[in-house]
């Protein structure tokens, strides 16, 4: 009997189990249906890069043409409530049943609310319509500059995590094209911990403070954030950050709300799962990617990442046809942690444990190289063709954006 199978979220994750389940299952086994709520598929890891007008902002890609040729049906909803237990995914006005349903939703980095003044609002960088409005906002700020209006360029950073180093340098890189030495110390980013990228070497935190602040950026360390208003922070230990713009890119990972009002989601805010990424206690239910984690694997398998949602995602294929064939599943087991970061044009950093750590010009090139594989995996020659100007070029070469508007679009 032919099988319904449903994935939410067109993701890293969703969008690698939907090509797969494409490939490995025949018609009359499964129907197969990815429901997305916008119909793109984001290049978050370029985010940062679009950010600071380093790239074009058109960094989401339609999903029907990527499942093109695939016996995939894409439907585009806003996902409203899902039926753990009946398998039943809801939107506005209709829904659908599954017989197997994978969450692939991903999730955001909500700032504390309670750092927030009155009235103030959080701008983050975790999705599309944040990192482009932070874009837009910059580029009206330095046309009014340049009309001779008096405006305040200064940025504060808050977290000196992954997303917070790379944001900071763009930022920098961004107005320092704009300005040219007026451009110094207008970014400053702040980090609660004693040094940035806590969760890597120190050597790394070393490397990545260097590159900064040869850049410009200041780098303020053990600095927590008591209260954000509409001058900037108010430090814990009294120091105050003057800034006419904040961005947060610190905060708890959380999955969707539709996710806990489903009764999936811990006190983590996220779906936990076993080793087979099989939710516990709801039969033919799948959870993977930002929105999930394993617990016994610890936090460190837990880390946000494209490449990750991947992996995961083989496994959940893989795992979904063994049940529909009546075979054995199999776990996910973690790979060595590779962090490869991009700070600003050309210069980059990698570590991977204490034999692998490099910086400069050739990870950054890596870096790029990834995406290029990612746009090859998902949409083959005619997407690395759209993709490899906007994306990819753009990034390693001086910009040729001040003279032109950055378009948003897609790919």
């Amino acid at each position: 009997m032919r099988k319904r199978i449903v994935i939410v979220g067109a993701g890293f994750g969703g969008i690698a189990v939907a090509r797969q389940l494409g490939r490995w299952l025949e018609p009359h086994e499964a129907e197969i249906v990815l429901v997305d709520r916008f119909g793109y598929h984001t290049l978050r890891p370029k985010l940062p890069q679009a950010l600071g007008g380093r790239i074009a902002c058109a960094v989401r890609v339609p999903v029907a043409p990527l499942l093109a040729g695939l016996p995939v049906r894409v439907a585009t909803y806003e996902v409203t409530g899902i039926d753990a237990a009946a398998r039943r995914v809801e939107w506005e006005g209709g829904g659908i049943d599954a017989d197997v349903l994978v969450l692939a939703m991903g999730a955001e980095t909500r700032p504390p609310q309670r750092l927030l003044a009155a009235g103030q609002e959080a701008l983050s960088v975790w999705s599309f319509d944040q990192a482009c409005g932070i874009r837009r906002r910059l580029q009206f700020l330095l046309a009014a500059r340049g009309r001779g209006r008096p405006v305040d360029l200064s940025v504060a950073v808050v977290g000196g995590g992954f997303i917070g180093v790379e944001v900071a340098a763009e930022i920098q890189n961004r107005l320092h094209r704009a300005l040219g030495q007026e451009a110094q110390g207008l970014v400053r980013l702040v980090e609660a911990q004693p040094r940035l990228l806590p969760r890597l070497s120190p050597w790394a935190a070393r490397a990545a403070a260097r590159h900064l602040q040869r850049l410009g950026v200041e780098v303020t360390t053990e600095a927590a954030v008591e209260q954000a208003d509409g001058t900037g922070l108010r430090l814990a230990d009294g120091r105050v950050v003057t800034a006419g713009t904040v961005i947060w890119t610190i905060g708890s990972l959380q999955a969707p709300a539709v996710l806990a009002e489903a009764g999936l989601t811990d006190e983590t805010g996220r779906v936990p799962v076993t080793a087979k990424l099989a939710v516990p206690g709801f039969d033919g239910l799948f959870a993977l990617g930002d929105c999930a984690y394993v617990p016994q694997l610890g936090p460190e398998a837990a880390e946000p990442s494209a490449h990750r949602a991947e992996t995961q995602a083989r496994v959940v294929a893989r795992n979904v046809v063994a049940r529909l064939r009546g075979r054995a599943g199999v776990s996910w087991r973690p790979g060595r942690n590779i962090y490869l970061l991009g700070l600003g044009p050309n210069w980059g950093l990698l570590e991977a444990g204490r034999l692998l750590r490099m910086q400069g010009r050739l990870p950054a090139a890596l870096k790029e190289a990834v995406m290029l594989r990612h746009l090859w995996g998902v949409g083959g020659w005619a997407l690395l063709r759209r993709g490899v100007g906007p994306v990819v070029v753009d990034s390693v070469m001086p910009a040729r954006w001040e003279r032109d508007p950055l378009p948003d679009g897609a790919l």
